[in-house]
């Protein structure tokens, strides 16, 4: 029997955890999640545990794992998943990591659709969480989600697998409006690329999670912009872009929606009270 005892092992790592990262709110939190990891239990299991000895070879994985952190992988990235809208996701270093905040988004948009039966393109779907969620939380809609990088696309359809909604999503690849000349939604939903190429990020963020799924031109503008100007154009009349923003930007964000024609543009705040969602309605 191995002396590693589970709480001691955590200990450990929360201590390299501390020293290392820059970016981790809680080193107590990642070096718990690591542990279940090996272990595969839940937290209540882990707790009850804590005093109990484990094997050479987990506690030898559990080594590595902590070794991946303490570097800046994220954690999300190591177990492999990461929940959103209370479910699990498949995640790697092929998408964007679902935020919290992100929730948000899709909640605006789950009030806007209600029981209606709508079309919705979802627009830089990465991992699928935004569109899967959709399809989980109401009924009738159809969905599009669209990406222009494959590989993100592939995690996508797994997601949609794992979650029974493979069949009621059309998978595009392609380079944001390009595939969809002459085609007509009645929502767009996007959570862009709106960071500022030199803006300050945490470590694991910036060298981990994939460039083109964070970064944009322009002070974090362009692509944003671009997704605001032209979706009047594939949008029915009555439809409505609901796009996640960089907080900062909200005012320009919001003036760029009135001049591309929206009405009735609204900013929705996030659990930290920061600007996080505008949606508008397109009256053409």
């Amino acid at each position: 029997m191995s002396n590693f005892k589970i709480y001691s092992l955590i200990r450990c790592a929360e201590n390299i955890l501390k020293s290392s990262l820059d970016d981790s709110r809680s080193p107590e939190l990642d070096a718990s999640l690591l542990m279940r990891a090996v272990l595969a239990c839940s937290r209540e299991e882990l707790l009850m545990n804590m005093r109990m000895s484990v094997e050479d070879e987990a506690a030898s994985k559990y080594a590595s794992l902590v070794e991946r952190r303490a570097i800046g992988e994220p954690v999300a990235y190591i177990m492999g998943e990461k929940e959103f809208m209370s479910l699990k996701f498949r995640v790697d270093h092929r998408c964007l990591i679902p935020r919290p905040e992100t929730e948000l988004l899709v909640e605006k948009t789950l009030e806007f659709i209600g029981s209606s039966r709508l079309s919705v393109l979802d627009l830089g779907s990465g991992s699928g969480c935004i569109a899967i969620s959709l399809l989980k939380f109401s009924s009738g809609i159809s969905v599009v989600a669209s990406d222009i990088s494959l590989s993100a696309l592939e995690v996508a359809k797994k997601n949609a697998e794992i979650h029974g909604v493979f069949d009621y999503i059309e998978f595009v690849e392609g380079d944001l409006f390009k595939p969809f000349e002459n085609r007509k939604f009645d929502v767009i939903v996007s959570n862009p690329p709106y960071i500022d190429i030199e803006e300050s990020l945490p470590s694991s963020v910036k060298y981990f999670e994939p460039f083109r799924a964070l970064f944009s031109p322009w002070g974090g503008l362009r692509i944003p912009y671009e997704i605001i100007d032209k979706s009047p154009f594939f949008l029915n009349s009555g439809g409505a872009l609901f796009m996640e923003i960089h907080s900062a930007k909200a005012g320009l964000i919001t003036e760029r929606f009135r001049r591309a024609g929206f009405s009735d543009v609204t900013v929705w705040k996030d659990i930290a009270g920061l600007d996080r969602v505008v949606s508008g309605i397109n009256k053409w």
